[in-house]
């Protein structure tokens, strides 16, 4: 069997590629990691390393696929503190730049013929410097095994492949096993801990990734284990990152469970080799915790060919103006001339004008790559497929020299690490060329390369490089519109571009606008991203409007679809003023008239009562009374359209005739007046015969007569008025009054009103007020008149005498209901209405027995008041019991009926209510309950049931021995206990039969038996029940193994080293002891080869009797006998079970017994050996037998 040394000491890194080609570190290196709390010596202790599927750990420098043994501290004296790392530094290649930091060891082995794997491979950490053997050894020295890649071994399942750039880290700094870049760490790095401690913050700081060139992004995290006694709150972490070029105290933003991160980029001038950076975290609760994070900074490989001129470290670089970028397409970067080839661009200055000059370009971003060099190689293609190269440097490359790195003043420095940070929050550069489809602007400075079939490249050779600025553009649409549409020559017309690109910010820059193949104009964006162009200067016709966008930092170019814009001929209006009217024989008049934009003029004609003469017909001459009509118009030309004609008229008014009207005064006498007059011509001619005098008038006041002349060819209409006066007449009026007694209905006068000619006038008679009540009262009369007759009024008396009401009032009798009673009645009037407002019907009562009710009648002005008695009897209730018994389970409480008392109005009576007696125990009883009753409730009285039956005790089984362990077998039957249990725990009197797997017969084999223990209980509240539960007895060989555990524990509880050995001597024999092809099963030896238990266990004893003779020894000696008195007992057992075996087959077993005796005497006298050995003996009889 495998048992682990006491040791928590890790593989937490392998690196194979040490001096490889394309590596940082020159070495291979192997290191190791303490996780656990304790100080641990490495002394004695070695690194074992194999190939992917070699058996043999052996050291020899003849083969190179031979595996190495390293031992650690040959000297002695190292001891791994905890939570810190050794570096084992190992074989050096040829290749890398940077040293290890300084090692912990060195692999001398590991020589000149073979070094670690950079792929594929095992390596192993043996508390031992003894060569490990087989493919995949289980030797108990070995403290951790990780392969990788292939291995055909490895304590988990092993690693991904390594390679020259990548090491097997165990994650969270030391604690899982993952692959990255190496971080190689040795004894003085910062001291990282697993947590644990439930009082104390902890945390494990990462870099993603952790290996990484000058001028790169990495993710810092520290993933927290918060305190939880107490809780932590407020957690934060603050990380010094001056080993990279960073802040000294960087405060990370916290994301999901307790994740702190910040994005970092490594100083352009960090050197090579491995960076740490000490993370604090703080909770606020005052606790703190130390995180380290660890990374490597790799050599960039910079280029070399005109390589000054590609960074700006040239002599000629500071003449570029790099603030005044040219905006030019990548059309014009291709017409550029090259420089001829031979001998090609100079290697150290600039071509003019095109290598100093800054040029912004918008394009789609197609394909882009990592070079050897580190720059990134980006290509960029317009709409026609044309493609230019631009390229971004390393911003650690800005250099004078690459071996070592020396770094050089560029004024592209800022532009040159602006671009890269964009370019890498955007896109992951690979060595190998990724696709994408993205629109972009670029800012860079112009640059020949020697074309040598790059991809992308220009046919001239024509690069941006480098690039200062990279902006990833949004696509955009150009949507074009004009208003009006079609439009009229002559008016404005607005032509629209909107610019969108599905989001924000706004497109910003300038819009031209075209017609067909010509400039228009260009206008800039508005806020809104829309360019208006104004115009009236479009000829007639039909316009092809383009408009195109020239793109921004953030939107990419685009041209609009085309707008057919027509042009037609304008319109034009004639203005010509209103004539005014004129009398029939005026003298001829001139008109005129203003015209459009037209080369036509303006041209009059006449119609009606006039003619039209002169230039353009604008003299008008009158020939008759009546109307005349005159209209202008233009004719149109190749631009306007012909006018519209306007028309004006006038009046040719005629003469007015002499008229006289007079009206009419009078007293209205039932008859129709009206007015009377003449009409006379010029010439005294009579034209009454035109004049309508207008209506007549009968009734007062008369009114006005609207007279009208209608005229004719010669003379004008005419009008006026004439007053009619008629006056008012008097009527004749007679009005009666009321005298009698009340009789609820309503009284006044009576009366009749006629006219001067016997006319019923009365409908204008109001007779004034009537009265209903006591005393009456006065009708004041009035005649209201109307047109005709004048008003009148006067008063009549209306008298009214008091009446009697009628009065019903009765008693009430009933039972006490908890309501108040008293009497009822009612009043009623004259014409039955109800008047039992004015009746109070006196006290009323609730309680038994109830009173007298006196009633009063109050009266009123029409009634006269009245009063008398009436009795209110009141009888005695019952009240509403309910009273419930008890049913349930014994639980130790006393119970009792439950119950309430409810009155007529749901009154609580239950304090009148006695319940009678409770029961605790089993089986309960009746409970008596009484109703006291009070004035209004009578007395009551009757019984429940209180039932209690027996409770169900808990069963529980026990299957092991009284000192809490499983029983192991002796030959002999084992049997379970039992226990039942009441309320608190209490242990309940009764007898227990037990069953096993069904059977009454107690067990003796080893195995795992199911238990029923029925109880029979003793105590009247509790019932008969059974519980089950298990028993196991254990085998001969299972407490053997558990002896082992316990030798192995002892081990791992002391520091002494002899003893250490000594346990572990035992442990291997008796693991021997226990090879399972030496048992039939776990009571059983097997006859080829089960002797062999009893020489390892007596062997597994010579140890252990060695700590007991030891005084020195720092084992417990009373726990070291005890083992010895176990595995004695078991092995004594053993040869015992053998024997009752061959004696139940009716064998002869009396030499075995002899033996076992003896083996008895033995061992009663400390003779352990020679005990073991007749054990041996009596059991090879026994089977023999």
């Amino acid at each position: 069997m495998t048992v682990l040394p006491p040791t928590t000491v890790k593989i937490s890194q392998i690196y194979g590629g040490g001096g490889n080609s394309g590596s940082t570190y020159t070495n291979d290196f192997v290191e190791l990691f303490n996780q656990g709390p304790n100080p641990i010596d490495l002394t004695g202790w070695s690194i074992q390393y194999g190939s992917s599927t070699a058996s043999v750990w052996t050291n020899t420098a003849t083969d190179a696929t031979v595996n190495r043994v390293t031992p650690l501290c040959p000297q002695g004296g190292c001891v791994l503190q905890p939570g810190h790392y050794f570096l084992v530094q190992e074989f050096q290649g040829a290749g890398g730049t940077t040293s290890l930091p300084t090692p912990d060891a060195i692999g001398l082995n590991f020589t000149t013929v073979s070094n670690l794997s950079g792929t594929n491979g095992k390596v192993a950490l043996v508390a031992s410097t003894t060569p490990l053997t087989g493919a995949c050894p289980s030797d108990a020295t070995i403290v951790d095994l990780v392969g990788y890649g292939t291995a055909n071994c490895s304590r988990t399942l092993p690693t991904p492949s390594l390679s020259n750039t990548s090491a097997a880290i165990r994650k969270g700094n030391g604690c899982v096993v993952a692959n990255s870049g190496p971080i190689p760490r040795n004894s003085a790095s910062p001291v990282q801990t697993c947590g644990g401690d439930p009082s104390q913050v902890s945390g494990v700081g990462t870099a993603s990734p952790n290996a990484l060139e000058p001028a790169s992004n990495t993710l810092l995290t520290v993933q927290v284990s918060p305190a939880t006694l107490p809780p932590s709150t407020n957690l934060q972490v603050v990380a010094n990152r001056t080993s990279i070029g960073g802040s000294a105290s960087q405060q990370f933003a916290v994301g999901g469970g307790n994740l702190f991160s910040f994005q970092t980029t490594v100083d352009r001038l960090s050197t090579t080799g491995l960076k740490s950076m000490i993370a604090t975290i703080t909770d606020g609760q005052g606790r703190s915790a130390t995180a380290p994070i660890t990374l490597t900074v790799v050599s960039p490989t910079c280029g070399v060919e005109r390589w000054s001129v590609k960074v700006g470290v040239d002599p000629d670089a500071t003449q570029v103006d790099i603030n005044n970028p040219v905006f030019t397409t990548i059309v014009n970067l291709r017409s550029f001339p090259a420089p001829s080839d031979p001998p090609g661009p100079p290697d150290n200055a600039r071509v003019f004008p095109w290598e100093g000059t800054a040029y912004t370009v918008n394009g789609t971003l197609t394909l882009y790559k990592k070079e050897n060099d580190v720059d990134y190689h980006i290509v960029i293609q317009d709409d026609q497929g044309r493609t230019v190269v631009t390229e971004i440097p390393s911003p650690a490359c800005i250099i004078t020299s690459g071996a070592p790195r020396i770094p050089a003043p560029s004024p592209f420095t800022p532009g040159i690490s602006i671009a890269r940070g964009k370019f890498d929050a955007r896109f992951t550069a690979t060595p190998f060329f990724q696709t994408a489809n993205v629109p972009v602007r670029i800012t860079g400075v112009g640059f020949f390369d020697f074309i040598h079939g790059q991809t992308g490249v220009a046919p001239n050779g024509i690069e941006l490089h480098p690039i200062l600025d990279i902006n990833f553009t949004a696509p955009t649409t150009t949507t074009l519109s004009s208003n009006p549409n079609p439009s009229q020559y002559g008016t404005l017309i607005t032509i629209t571009a909107a610019v969108t690109n599905g989001g924000t910010p706004t497109p910003t820059g300038n819009v031209t606008f075209f017609d067909g193949g010509s400039t228009l104009a260009s206008r800039p964006l508005d806020n809104t991203g829309t360019a208006t162009y104004v115009t009236t200067g479009l000829p007639v016709g039909s316009h092809s409007i383009i408009a195109t966008y020239e793109g921004d930092t953030a939107s990419a170019p685009s041209t609009s679809v085309a707008v057919v814009q027509v042009v037609n001929k304008g319109d034009q209006t004639i203005t010509f003023a209103a004539l005014g009217d004129k009398v029939y024989g005026d003298a001829p008049f001139t008109v005129s008239a203003g015209g459009g934009g037209s080369t036509s003029p303006v041209t009059f004609a006449a119609t009606g009562n006039c003619i039209s003469s002169g230039v353009n017909g604008s003299t008008i001459t009158i020939t008759g009374a009546g109307s005349c009509t005159v209209t202008a118009s233009q004719l149109g030309d190749n631009n306007y359209n012909a006018a519209a004609d306007v028309p004006r008229s006038l009046k040719i008014v005629a003469a007015a005739a002499t008229i006289v009207v007079n009206g009419y005064t009078g007293v209205y006498d039932g008859h129709a007046h009206g007015a009377t007059g003449t009409a006379t011509g010029v010439n005294r001619e009579d034209l009454t015969g035109l004049l309508s005098l207008g209506p007549s008038f009968t009734n007062a006041p008369g009114g006005t007569a609207h007279w009208t002349f209608a005229g004719n060819m010669n003379y004008a209409a005419a009008a006026g008025d004439a007053s009619i006066a008629i006056a008012q007449a008097n009527a004749t009026i007679s009005v009666n009054g009321y005298n009698n007694v009340y009789d609820g209905q309503p009284h006044g006068a009576t009366g009749s009103a006629k006219g001067v000619n016997a006319e019923d006038l009365t409908g204008l008679l109001n007779l004034g007020a009537s009265f209903t009540n006591v005393p009456g009262g006065t009708a004041h009369w009035t005649f209201a008149g109307n047109n005709n007759y004048a008003m009148a009024a006067g008063d009549a008396a209306i008298k009214i005498t008091q009446a009697n009401a009628t009065i019903n009032v009765n008693g009430y009798g009933g039972t006490y209901d908890g309501a108040a009673h008293g009497a009822t009645g009612t009043a009623l009037g004259v014409n039955g209405e109800n008047l039992s407002s004015l009746l109070s019907l006196g006290a009323s009562f609730t309680n038994v027995p109830g009173g007298t009710a006196h009633w009063t009648f109050a009266g009123n002005t029409n009634y006269a008041s009245a009063s008398g008695d009436a009795a209110i009897a009141i009888a005695q209730a019952a009240a509403k019991i309910q009273v419930i018994g008890y049913s349930g389970v014994y639980d130790g409480a006393a119970h009792g009926a439950t119950g309430s008392a409810l009155g007529v109005s749901g009154e609580n009576l239950s304090g009148l209510l006695n319940l009678g007696a409770s029961f605790t125990n089993v089986p309960g009883g009746n409970a008596s309950w009484t109703f006291a009753g009070n004035v209004n409730y009578a007395p009551a009285s009757g019984s429940v049931h209180i039932i209690i039956n027996p409770a169900i005790p808990v069963i529980t089984v026990n299957g092991l021995t009284a000192t809490g362990e499983v029983p192991i077998y002796d030959g002999t039957p084992k049997t379970a206990t039992a226990t039942a249990t009441g309320l608190g725990g209490v242990t309940i009197a009764g007898t227990f039969n037990f069953t096993y797997n069904g059977s009454p017969t107690a067990p003796t084999l080893p195995g795992t038996y199911g238990v029923v223990a029925s109880f029979t209980s003793a105590n009247t509240n509790y019932a008969n029940t059974t519980g089950t539960g298990m028993l196991t007895i254990g085998g001969l060989r299972d407490d053997l193994q558990n002896q082992l555990n316990a030798i192995a524990k002892l081990r791992d509880g002391t520091a002494n080293k002899q003893d250490v050995d000594r346990l572990n001597n035992a442990i291997t024999h008796l693991g021997e002891a226990l090879d399972p092809d030496q048992w039939l099963d776990s009571i059983h030896g097997t006859a080829a080869d089960g002797d062999g238990i009893f020489t390892e266990a007596k062997n597994a004893l010579i140890p252990l009797l060695a700590i007991m003779k030891d005084a020195k020894s720092s084992v417990a000696a009373d726990k070291v006998q005890a083992l010895i008195n176990r595995i004695v007992t078991d092995v004594r057992q053993l040869a015992l079970t053998a024997i009752n075996d061959a004696a139940a087959r009716s064998a002869n077993v009396d030499k075995a017994r002899n033996e076992l005796s003896k083996g008895d005497g033995d061992i009663n006298n400390g003779q352990y050996e020679s005990g073991m050995e007749h054990y041996r003996t009596a059991w090879s009889f026994a089977i023999k037998a």
